[in-house]
């Protein structure tokens, strides 16, 4: 995900606010966000028990996207591109 410029500070706060609810939903084994050193820049990586389970759940790209806003105004600039695993995949 990327920060609409000078909303960095905001949308590093809300992805952490996101991390613990996200890690708890029933079918994801795992969920990690990561920080790139180009300031505003966040990438996840998540893993999930079956297709079935993130089907029925959603990515979190598209949760967090519907969550990333300061008041009215955007603060994500681009979506996440997420790797996603499933357990049995190689």
């Amino acid at each position: 995900m990327i920060a609409v410029p000078g909303k960095e500070s905001e949308l590093r706060e809300v992805l952490r606010g996101l991390i613990g609810p996200t890690r708890n939903e029933p079918g994801r084994r795992r969920y990690e966000m990561y920080e790139s050193e180009q300031k505003g820049r966040y990438f996840a990586d998540e893993i999930w028990e079956s297709r079935e389970a993130r089907d029925a759940k959603g990515s979190f790209s598209k949760n967090a996207s519907d969550s990333v806003t300061d008041g009215s105004a955007v603060i994500l600039h681009q979506k996440a591109l997420l790797h996603r695993g499933f357990l049995g995949d190689n």
